[in-house]
């Protein structure tokens, strides 16, 4: 699998998107600047994360233990990373200077109080923190922090995670680094639903009617919604543990299983908004909704 997504993938499914969801027209863009600066700042570095050998990798995954427990980066290159993404925030709209100024200012503070490496808890902190501080709204703060948290581990982790025997695994979390899922699949051949890594991309296999967070196997405590006009998106839910996660029905529509689901996620943030709307938390602990959204829609609705 590439390392990362190349910018004319990216754009392709971002055209494939607009088609279905009608809905990033005006951000498509933006993001594929994102990708384009995360390309650039990783041309040329090596990866350096050894592979255990085939052996212990079998062994961990069949005693339900991922590969790697807590992914970490190194949180000055990731927060030079950063930097270059803000410059393509302040591109895409000069008007955001305030916000691209408050953002760089939270970074640095980031820097400072931060370890030198940081994980995934760290990460989904800083996040917290900066729509605490105003500095970023949700989607935006999701978006940047997580593609660019997510590049680092991809690349880091390229060569060990085509090593994963995803076949053996059981879980409901990554089998490669042990993160909860935000989304997956239904698979077009066999009906199987396929969940995807949000952070390093691995897929695996889960069973059907099962809730990936809580194990749930109850079928009348668990449901998922489509939206009117579209069955290519379906936002799946657990009762039991009130959280949800989205699946892409690949019978849908035009695609295979090389699809780049992350951008069918940020084409369908209005699922999201309905999920958190009905009670539900992302059970990735990814927060995509926006304050505001979910108070307009209550207001809507009455």
């Amino acid at each position: 699998m590439p390392v990362l997504d190349s910018v004319e993938s990216v754009e392709k499914e971002l055209a494939r998107c607009n088609l279905i969801y009608k809905s990033l027209d005006a951000t498509s863009p933006f993001i594929s600047a994102v990708h384009r600066v995360m390309n650039d700042y990783f041309q040329d570095r090596s990866t350096t994360t050894p592979v255990p050998p085939p052996a212990e990798i079998a062994a961990r995954i069949r005693s339900g233990r991922s590969v790697v427990t807590e992914p970490a980066v190194e949180t000055k290159q990731f927060v030079g990373l950063l930097d270059q993404i803000a410059d393509e925030i302040l591109a895409a709209n000069a008007e955001l200077d305030d916000t691209v100024k408050s953002f760089r200012d939270e970074t640095a503070r980031f820097l400072s109080a931060s370890p030198a490496e940081i994980g995934v808890k760290d990460v989904l902190g800083f996040q917290r923190r900066l729509t605490r501080e105003g500095s970023l709204e949700n989607d935006l703060a999701s978006f940047v922090l997580g593609s660019a948290f997510s590049a680092f581990v991809r690349h880091d982790l390229s060569a060990l995670i085509d090593s994963v025997p995803t076949d053996l695994w059981e879980g409901g979390a990554c089998p490669t680094c042990g993160t909860k899922p935000h989304f997956g699949l239904l698979r077009r051949e066999d009906n199987a639903k396929i969940l995807e890594c949000w952070l390093c991309r691995t897929r695996f296999e889960h069973t059907r009617i099962k809730c990936p967070f809580c194990d749930n196997e109850d079928q009348a405590h668990m449901g998922f919604f489509t939206v009117e006009g579209s069955d290519a998106c379906r936002v799946n839910f657990c009762r039991a543990c009130s959280r949800y996660y989205k699946i892409f029905d690949l019978r849908e529509f035009d695609a295979d299983d090389g699809v780049n689901l992350t951008i069918h996620n940020l084409a369908t943030l209005s699922y999201d908004v309905l999920a958190r709307h009905e009670g539900f938390s992302p059970g990735s602990e990814l927060e995509w909704v926006n304050t505001s959204e979910l108070d307009n829609l209550e207001q809507e609705v009455g």
